[in-house]
């Protein structure tokens, strides 16, 4: 969208919210979404992350068990609490 739309937008007349939701909001959405993806994407613990946490927490009665699956192409990493009967 130019610039000038941005800037001109709030003063065409007749005055409709639904010029500024189209104007501004739609057009943001589909970047607040890829934002998201990308800061999860940043934050999302490693395998061995997760493995060096769960080595920090000692839970009775369970075992933990950290890795990495393929789900369609991208890396699905898990940590997984199994209790086990001794």
């Amino acid at each position: 969208i130019p610039l000038n739309v941005w800037l001109l937008t709030p003063w065409m007349r007749p005055f409709r919210w639904s010029r500024l939701l189209l104007t501004y909001l739609l057009p943001i959405l589909p970047l607040l979404i890829a934002w998201d993806g990308l800061v999860s994407h940043l934050r999302a613990y490693s395998a061995d992350d997760l493995r060096a946490l769960a080595a920090e927490v000692h839970v009775p009665g369970y075992a933990w068990e950290t890795g990495t699956l393929r789900a369609r192409g991208a890396p699905l990493t898990y940590i997984l609490g199994i209790p086990h009967h001794d």
